[in-house]
């Protein structure tokens, strides 16, 4: 980061409009370095960052310590999907995301009963009654939108 760079030629681009401003960049710099264009980066970057407003994103909850579907949460960020990942269990979110993870929860099934029955969404990457250590679904599992009788495969 802090090894100076080459310009090399960038006759053909030099004095065209382009968000990375080189010339900006190295006002005064005699041998820029990679931290000082990451730095500048950043610096414009913050122009505008207060205007974006609350980031808002699909609600998880990964308890401390637990482990399943480790990657799932990166993969849904890296495609373009915000997680808001929490270490308890987000009781407001309209949308609540539950993988592999939230099964270390003892209570787990009956938040998800609660939530549920409050007329919220959940969306479970797991089975909760085969994963719930030392837990068991009692009764039939029942589709909200619907009330029909929902079986596991």
């Amino acid at each position: 980061m802090t090894q100076p760079f080459e310009t090399g030629d960038r006759g053909a681009w030099s004095n065209l409009p382009t968000s990375f401003n080189f010339s900006e960049m190295t006002n005064g710099i005699s041998a820029p370095t990679w931290a000082r264009a990451a730095g500048y980066s950043l610096e414009q970057a913050d122009k505008f960052l207060g205007r974006l407003g609350t980031p808002i994103g699909i609600a998880s909850y990964k308890p401390f310590h637990s482990t399943g579907e480790d990657f799932l949460h990166n993969y849904l960020g890296m495609i373009g999907i915000p997680i808001d990942l929490r270490p308890e269990f987000p009781t407001n979110a309209g949308l609540i995301l539950l993988t592999e993870c939230a099964a270390v929860d003892p209570d787990i099934v009956a938040k998800i009963k609660d939530r549920l029955a409050a007329g919220k969404s959940v969306v479970i990457y797991f089975w909760p009654a085969a994963r719930v250590a030392g837990q068991r679904h009692r009764g039939p599992c029942r589709n909200p939108l619907d009330g029909s009788e929902i079986h596991r495969a």
